[in-house]
């Protein structure tokens, strides 16, 4: 096996993941998150992938990341037309997928040294 140094400069890395929790930095989450590369918030008051308005996709667009991963619980999901529509009116770029799914995409983009957020909802 071949060790090598992580040299990626982000604070918030996805450690373990299940259907309903995650582990960042040996923080174990069984409530709604968002996590970008530098942000952790563990209590996002948003409690379950069909309670997102078009308010809380206003919101993410303000923060300085590339894509949202929307990690919908342990079923695929979707956003609806109207959620849809103010995340293309906000420049949003968005995948839904189920949450260890959004998991691992955004282990893959963090180590890519891109702006990715996650949403993840259990």
């Amino acid at each position: 096996m071949k060790f090598s140094e992580e040299l990626n400069p982000a604070q918030y890395r996805i450690q373990a993941y299940s259907t309903n929790w995650v582990q960042v930095n040996d923080e174990r989450l069984t409530q709604s998150c968002l996590i970008t590369p530098n942000t952790l918030v563990p209590d996002w008051p948003v409690p379950d992938f069909s309670a997102l308005t078009p308010a809380h996709i206003q919101d993410l667009a303000a923060w300085p990341v590339e894509i949202w991963l929307f990690g919908t619980g342990s079923t695929q999901g979707w956003l609806s037309p109207a959620i849809q529509q103010a995340a293309i009116a906000a420049q949003l770029s968005f995948e839904c997928m189920n949450t260890p799914a959004a998991c691992r995409t955004y282990n893959v983009i963090l180590a890519e040294g891109r702006a990715v957020g996650c949403a993840l909802f259990f």
